[in-house]
Parts: structure tokens; C-alpha cells; sequence
């Protein structure tokens, strides 16, 4: 039998069950980059001149509507929790009530009543795990978006600075950097990639449908 202790202790933090979610980024249309070559008038085309240098990781995280997008998921998630604490309660009531009727309930009643206590235990599980994976989905998909943006943005920015190379110096887990070590200053371009996407993105409308 599955007992309720056993439902808290799979729960942990996980998010009670119900329709799928898709978290809608709806960016406004980027304005079209300048189309400069910036190779112009260089006889090899091969040759390096002009280099920028971001940390597109560090934009991503401390975007404005990051932030926006946690608040509207960490929202739905203590929404579920609500949700979860009434289903649980039902479930703890329910045991207790097959408890009390162990006695007055034949055999074969009896494990027709648990069989079926046991079938919404599982379904409550599972519904548990595909809410979860559904928020983490939602949050990756509004992550891929802003991260088309702001390659649309760097895009431009390279255009109009006419730069040759962008390097991306990525600050995440140490085996997925692209170590960049040494670097002028003036080379850095993180902080106005990140100005723009924030100005870009600050009308943004952050919108979860739920999928029945």
C-alpha cells in the first residue's frame, strides 16, 4: 500500500498535476540591423581586423524580463501548491477513512477500495511530474526566445561597429566555456547588447496558456 508519507516524501517540491502550460514571449518585431559589410574594401577576405568580445550567458540572466518570467512562473508553481495542499488533504482523508473500515469490509472489498485509493495515488504522482516538467518547459521555450533576440541584437551591433568577430565569453559551468582570458575593455560589448534587449523586451507580454 502507498501511504501518504510516501506521497509527501515523492512530492518534494514538485507541482500538483493539471493542463500542460506554454509560457508565450511575445517580443515586438526587432528593428532590421543596417546591412553593412564589413568586410568592404578588404582585398582578403580571410582577415581579421575588428573583434568584440560578451558574455551572452550574462545577459540572459540579468535581463529585465528574465526577471519577469520567474516572478510569472514561481506564481503558477505556489498557485499549484494550493492546489496540491487540497488534493493531499483528500488523500490523507481517504486513507483514513479505509483505515477505519478495514475492519467492517470484507477481504475482496477491502482490496477493491485499495486497489482504487492506490490508482489516484499514482495519477496524483504523476500529474505531480508532468506539471513540473511542463513549468521547466515553459521557462526553457521564453529562454530560447529571448536568446533569437539577442542574437538579433549582436547581430546589428556587429554590423554597425563592422566587426569582423564576436566572441562569446560564456561564464557558465567550467566544461561548456568558451574562455576568453585577456581583452581591452573597449572590446566588451555585453553591457550594451543587454541595454538594448531590455529595451526591446520592456513592452514585452508574458502570457502562460494552459493546454487541456
Amino acid at each position: 500500500m502507498v501511504t501518504m508519507q510516501q506521497i509527501t516524501k515523492n512530492w518534494l517540491g514538485l507541482l500538483f498535476s493539471g493542463p500542460l502550460l506554454v509560457l508565450l514571449l511575445v517580443l515586438a518585431a526587432a528593428s532590421p540591423a543596417a546591412a553593412q559589410d564589413s568586410g568592404a574594401g578588404r582585398t582578403d577576405p580571410h582577415t581579421i581586423q575588428r573583434v568584440g568580445v560578451l558574455d551572452l550567458d550574462f545577459v540572459l540572466r540579468n535581463a529585465q524580463v528574465t526577471g519577469k518570467i520567474r516572478e510569472l512562473l514561481n506564481g503558477k508553481r505556489e498557485e499549484f501548491n494550493q492546489e496540491f495542499a487540497v488534493i493531499e488533504q483528500e488523500l490523507r482523508n481517504r486513507e483514513k477513512e479505509l483505515q477505519e473500515k478495514r475492519s467492517l469490509l470484507s477481504n475482496q472489498a477491502y482490496n477493491e477500495e485499495l486497489r482504487k485509493f492506490q490508482e489516484r495515488v499514482a495519477s496524483v504522482q504523476q500529474d505531480v511530474q508532468a506539471k513540473r516538467q511542463s513549468l521547466d518547459r515553459a521557462f526553457q521555450d521564453a529562454q530560447d526566445k529571448l536568446r533569437a533576440r539577442a542574437i538579433e541584437i549582436i547581430t546589428g551591433l556587429a554590423s554597425e561597429r563592422r566587426l569582423d568577430l564576436v566572441l562569446n565569453r560564456d561564464t557558465g559551468p567550467q566544461q561548456n566555456r568558451n574562455v576568453v582570458l585577456i581583452f581591452r575593455q573597449e572590446l566588451n560589448i555585453t553591457e550594451e547588447v543587454l541595454r538594448r534587449l531590455d529595451a526591446q523586451t520592456q513592452n514585452a507580454r508574458l502570457v502562460i496558456n494552459e493546454e487541456k
